[in-house]
Order: C-alpha cells, then structure tokens, then sequence
C-alpha cells in the first residue's frame, strides 16, 4: 500500500529555545523550513496545539502557517481532548499511520 505521507506536530505552544546558541526565532525559521521542504516532498503537516497553558501569543496563527498538503490546524485547551483531536486528524479522508 502507498499511503499518504503526514507529519502530527503537536505543540503546546511557539519555539522556546532553551538550546545555548539558538533562539527562539532560530527555532521558529527552522519549523518553518522544514514545513516547506516536506511539503515539497508531498507530506501533509497537520498541527494541533494544546492552548491550556495559555503563555503562548500569536500560536494559533504560527501553526496554522506551518501547515502544509491536506493538513489542517487543530487546537485544543483540554488536555483530555488531545486523543480526540488526534482521532479527528486521522479520520478526515486521509489513511494516516500514527506512529510513536
């Protein structure tokens, strides 16, 4: 079976580099990056951003941006609606292979 190729990124928020050297921005342009190129190669990104620890301004919008193919932007402020988001993910019309 050839199923269609996706990407899961869930998130409880923006880039916060706690990585000596790089910033949030850093962090911020390499997602973006690496966005576009699995894009180019026909993978889907969906997101789904956990919003209940609030902290993160201007999420929603970033993530949005960082989908790519038939992906889609999902968010949630219950942390007990992750599964169900994810569930909903895997059934809009695309075979999808969750792996861990």
């Amino acid at each position: 079976h050839d199923l269609p190729k996706a990407i899961i990124l869930v998130t409880d928020g923006m880039p916060n580099s706690s990585l000596r050297g790089y910033t949030d921005q850093d962090l911020a342009n390499w997602a973006d990056d690496s966005a576009d190129r699995a894009g180019a190669l026909g993978i889907s990104i969906f997101t789904l951003f956990y919003s209940g620890n609030d902290g993160s301004p201007g999420a929603s919008e970033y993530l949005a941006g960082l989908v790519r193919g038939e992906g889609t932007a999902h968010e949630t402020p219950n942390p007990d609606d992750i599964d169900t988001e994810l569930q909903d993910i895997c059934l809009e019309g695309m075979t999808l292979m969750l792996v861990q």
